[in-house]
């Protein structure tokens, strides 16, 4: 009797409450976002599993690598630092730069723009409006944040495993 194959092709699925963002995502154009967050879900996360082998000598423990779902929080973990790394982490690193590099370029002015193909009118990448509206979007994040807001800053020391 042949073995079953290896299960390579096992995938996990979303919760229905991030399939809800994800779906939210997608209908905003951000679908490109909704795809990372739903990849990750899917690929489950791997950890080391403790087997008992038999053998000729007995007994003996070795250690393989498992792969499983990641738990509700931990989905919802991942959707919100997703979006916070695209959209809340680079105004904010930006604003860092505009502080320091003025007094090394000797500009005080420092903007950074884009200029679309079909347009040749550059239009800036942090516009400064931009500022109000992020912190509205990190304050929602944090307080969505599985683990309590006062964890919502420290995330970067909870790695998901």
């Amino acid at each position: 009797m042949s073995s079953p194959p290896p299960d390579d092709h096992i995938t996990f699925r979303p919760t229905d409450e991030v399939s809800f963002f994800l779906k939210v995502l997608r209908d905003s154009e951000l679908g490109w976002i909704a795809d990372e967050v739903e990849l990750n879900i899917r690929e489950g996360k791997t950890a080391p599993k403790e087997i008992m082998e038999m053998g000729a000598r007995g007994r003996r423990r070795t250690t393989e690598s498992a792969t499983s779902p990641y738990d509700p929080e931990e989905q919802l973990r991942i959707l919100i630092r997703t979006i916070r790394h695209y959209f809340v982490e680079p105004p904010k690193l930006w604003a860092e730069v505009q502080l320091q590099l003025p007094r090394l370029a000797n500009s005080p002015n420092l903007t950074l723009s884009v200029v679309r193909p079909e347009s040749e009118q550059p239009e800036p990448l942090f516009p400064d409006n931009l500022a109000g509206d992020l912190s509205t979007l990190d304050v929602l994040l944090a307080q969505a944040w599985p683990y309590g807001v006062e964890l919502y800053e420290r995330d970067e020391e909870r790695e998901v495993k």
